[in-house]
C-alpha cells in the first residue's frame, strides 16, 4: 500500500488520487498513518461484505452452543468445513 504525507495531497492531489485508483493509500501526519483514500468501488466492495459473526461472551451469558463448549462437549475441529477468510 502507497503512502502520502498530508503535505503531499496538498501538493500533488491528482497523483494521490490516481494511486488511489488501483489500491487503498494511506495519508500520515507527523509521519503516523492518519486516513485511507481509496476508490469508491473499494469502498463499496468493503461496506458489502458481510458483518463479523463472531461475539464475545461474559460467563453465563453464553447462548446453550457456548454453555456446550464451556463444559467441554464439543464435536472436534474440521478445518475443511470452515471457507477462506474474507478480504
Amino acid at each position: 500500500m502507497k503512502s502520502y504525507s498530508t503535505s503531499d495531497l496538498v501538493r500533488a492531489v491528482g497523483d494521490v488520487t490516481h494511486a488511489a485508483v488501483t489500491e487503498p493509500v494511506v495519508i500520515t501526519h507527523h509521519a503516523k498513518p492518519r486516513y485511507v483514500l481509496m476508490s469508491i468501488a473499494a469502498y463499496e466492495r468493503l461496506a458489502q461484505a458481510p458483518a463479523d459473526p463472531r461475539r464475545a461472551w461474559r460467563a453465563g451469558e453464553a447462548p446453550p452452543a457456548g454453555r456446550s463448549i464451556r463444559k467441554g462437549q464439543t464435536k472436534p475441529f474440521k478445518p475443511e468445513l470452515v471457507g477462506p477468510m474474507p478480504l
